[in-house]
């Protein structure tokens, strides 16, 4: 369940799993902490971001290795 997205100057930080379940909350305008499970999906995840806008890159607050 996510928080509501009440303010948009002030989104909440929600953790996610996965690129697609990222990209699409940075979209909706939440602040997204990215989780991926190996070293090598955070390096794609990496990638990936560099290929977004930058009003969806500016969203994700990180992408962190949690194995899991």
């Amino acid at each position: 369940m996510l928080p509501p997205l009440t303010d948009p100057a002030n989104p909440p930080l929600v953790e996610v799993r996965g690129a697609e379940e990222a990209l699409r909350l940075a979209v909706l305008g939440y602040k997204v902490l990215w989780l991926e499970a190996t070293p090598e999906a955070v390096h794609t995840a990496r990638r990936l971001l560099m290929a977004q806008p930058f009003i969806v890159q500016n969203r994700i607050e990180g992408i962190v290795l949690k194995p899991a």
